[in-house]
């Protein structure tokens, strides 16, 4: 991914810095640096901002926009998790905790997507 990111004039949309260790438990930066990214490119005219050459960045750029919708199931998943996260940590886990916290999440819905990778919710 560094490679694609050796030119400065992209480098304010290049991707944080991975973990050489225990990649996977932040793959949530990553999941919000795509999400930004998207919105960056969502914009009305990101492509003629004078800060970026436009052809660069459909070139090194354009390909996140396949991956969205799993940017937005992973972002949904992340946000859920740290719901329950911060619920368990603030009221610890009790008999009845389990309607609170669904209270606490709304009418949220839980990402299909999970189920491709064996999750089943």
């Amino acid at each position: 991914m560094g490679k694609l990111f050796n030119s400065r004039s992209l480098a304010a949309l290049a991707p944080p810095n991975q973990k050489t260790k225990a990649r996977y438990m932040n793959v949530d930066v990553l999941v919000e640096w795509g999400q930004a990214l998207l919105a960056f490119l969502d914009r009305p005219s990101p492509k003629d901002n004078p800060m970026f050459d436009s052809e660069q960045v459909e070139q090194k750029l354009g390909w996140i926009t396949d991956y969205r919708s799993h940017l937005e199931a992973w972002g949904e998943m992340f946000h859920i998790i740290a719901t329950t996260e911060s619920f368990v940590r603030q009221q610890g886990l009790y008999h009845g905790a389990q309607g609170e916290l669904k209270n606490t999440c709304g009418d949220w819905r839980i990402p299909t997507q999970p189920k491709r990778f064996g999750m089943n919710w």
